[in-house]
């Protein structure tokens, strides 16, 4: 019998540990804003030419509706977003990053990019494939469990082949560059 789901939860709590510890030099600093947030910002400035609802933050990043909404107005008191009436449906609130967070964001992005590089050093490019495309399996395979789909097929070999044609710039070791 295999333990995946054991082995999930340890590489994530490693990966929880390595981001907790490189912000508490930036926490003694009073700057220091969450890898979660900074992942949002991420996402939202690579969005800026479409309208982000909170419901793409959340399929994005697999949030509940509470804990998405607790995350962004926490980024609005923050002045990282505001929150804008959309042209096509009143009811609905598009998220807009703010000059604050623009400004931030190069910053963010390199710390992103370093600790991405650093996940899969010593990997060929097939074998972060191989493993990116197992992994949207199991998150599929999770997601059933409670009728939703994260991930449809499609969309695994779409990321893959977004993420191969980003693969274009590397370095020795097969890491993107900046």
């Amino acid at each position: 019998m295999y333990f995946v789901g054991r082995e999930l939860k340890k590489t994530h709590n490693l990966i929880a540990r390595v981001i907790e510890d490189t912000q508490k030099p930036q926490t003694k600093r009073g700057c220091c804003v969450s890898f979660m947030t900074r992942k949002i910002i991420d996402f939202l400035y690579r969005n800026q030419s479409k309208q982000v609802f909170q419901r793409d933050i959340e399929k994005e990043f697999s949030l509940r509706r509470s804990s998405a909404s607790q995350l962004l107005s926490k980024m609005e008191e923050g002045g990282y977003i505001v929150r804008l009436t959309s042209q096509k449906d009143k009811r609905l609130k598009a998220i807009v990053l703010t000059d604050k967070a623009e400004k931030k964001c190069a910053d963010f992005k390199k710390g992103i990019t370093r600790f991405e590089e650093s996940l899969i050093d010593g990997l060929s490019s097939e074998e972060v494939e191989a493993f990116l495309k197992t992994l949207y399996k199991i998150q599929d395979n999770v997601q059933k469990l409670t009728n939703k789909s994260v991930n449809s097929k499609n969309e695994c070999e779409i990321q893959i082949k977004n993420q191969t044609k980003n693969q274009d710039k590397t370095n020795k070791r097969g890491c993107k560059t900046v």
